[in-house]
């Protein structure tokens, strides 16, 4: 008996060993491109969206936070031609909520030197969030290291599964600033999202106190923020639009905004027609042109106006 539980005891040791090996020739044979990016956290998209940033200069002054509603809903092209400039990035991420932007946007104005703040928003991004944790600490390092060192990062918790389901992950195809745009034509619409309802969603308290936390550190570190309010399909918004607790949101959110001398324009005043969408409240590439274009043009009206 004693003799098989050393053999075992052996096997094992030799497994663990082969395995090191093989993981660790993969890591130092491949580029960092095709090695999925280190596991800051579950959310594979924030993982991806920090080597995006880690990849790009720190000239960057003009900077989109947000969930999907920044990652999906906004034209990069309408926004450097608004906003003058061509230093822009988009660090939206899938899931985030406002608390996940406060806590972002404290460690990329370390990295950047941020003139203009966006986020677009809907009312998603003010739900309570999930016990999710992200290793910021981590992050910090990695978007500051020199590029031939940021592959050895993916050692940090390392996880053969996560290694294994996202290898070489082409599923967020970024455009140059950081978008991701869904092309109708591609994207088979899931009936469930399409007729997604928001009836009866709690919204979190502690969100708006973290997007007041936002326009706050904004106007500490004199950063023009702009705050986009997204659509919502016509056909559930002409049903559900009046809801109390969706008014109230419209509501909380502007009055943070103003009070801290910000921009907020709600892009729900208008109809939006069901082509432009995917489902209840992602917008195609069409329906994030138009969505873009039509914010800007509401800001310039509030900018030239006394009252913002």
């Amino acid at each position: 008996m004693r003799k098989f539980l050393i053999n075992v005891l052996k096997f094992s040791f030799l497994i663990l060993v082969l395995t090191s090996l093989v993981v660790t020739l993969l890591i130092f044979t491949s580029t960092e491109k095709n090695l999925p990016a280190p596991n800051f956290s579950r959310n594979y998209s924030f993982n991806e969206k920090m080597r995006f940033i880690a990849n790009h200069p720190k000239t960057i002054n003009t900077l989109a936070l947000g969930s999907s509603m920044c990652l999906n809903n906004l034209d990069s092209k309408i926004i450097i031609t608004e906003l003058n400039s061509s230093k822009y990035i988009n660090a939206g991420v899938f899931s985030a909520s406002i608390m996940d932007d406060y806590l972002l946007l404290k460690r990329l104005i370390k990295r950047y030197k941020i003139k203009t703040l966006l986020i677009s928003s809907n009312f998603i991004d003010f739900q309570k969030p999930g016990a999710e944790e992200i290793d910021y600490q981590m992050v910090e390092k990695f978007i500051h290291a020199k590029e031939d060192n940021r592959k050895y990062f993916i050692l940090h918790n390392f996880n053969v599964r996560y290694l294994k389901e996202n290898y070489a992950n082409t599923t967020l195809n970024y455009d140059p600033y950081g978008a991701v745009k869904l092309d109708p034509k591609n994207f088979k619409i899931n009936i469930r999202r399409w007729n997604a309802l928001f009836r009866g969603k709690v919204y979190y308290a502690k969100q708006y106190a973290y997007l007041d936390s936002i326009a706050k550190l904004c106007k500490e570190n004199e950063i023009k923020f702009i705050f986009f309010q997204s659509p919502i399909r016509n056909s559930l918004f002409l049903k559900y639009g009046g809801q109390k607790a969706l008014r109230l949101h419209f509501q909380k959110t502007s009055e943070i905004l103003k009070k801290n001398d910000q921009f907020y324009v709600n892009a729900t005043s208008i109809t939006w027609d069901d082509r432009y969408f995917v489902d209840a409240i992602h917008l195609t590439e069409q329906g994030a042109r138009r969505f873009t274009e039509y914010c800007f043009s509401v800001l310039k009206e509030k900018q030239e106006s006394p009252q913002k």
